[in-house]
């Protein structure tokens, strides 16, 4: 297990300047990996700084318009 830096929701919306709800729909739809801190529908999740970053160079590489 890596000491990998976990983020919130919160967090990685602010980073890619995004709404708190875009990041959980592209958790919901696989497009970001996260992990749930409990079993209810609405527990919190955490994301990895790698996939953060994994994330942010997709969204640097696809074209505009």
């Amino acid at each position: 297990m890596t000491d990998e830096e976990l983020w919130t929701v919160e967090q990685v919306a602010a980073y890619l300047k995004l709404n708190p709800e875009t990041i959980r729909r592209w958790v919901r739809r696989g497009d970001i990996q996260a992990i749930s801190l409990g079993e209810a529908r609405n527990a919190p999740l955490r994301i990895r700084q790698s996939e953060v970053e994994r994330v942010s160079r997709g969204r640097q590489a696809a074209p505009c318009g």
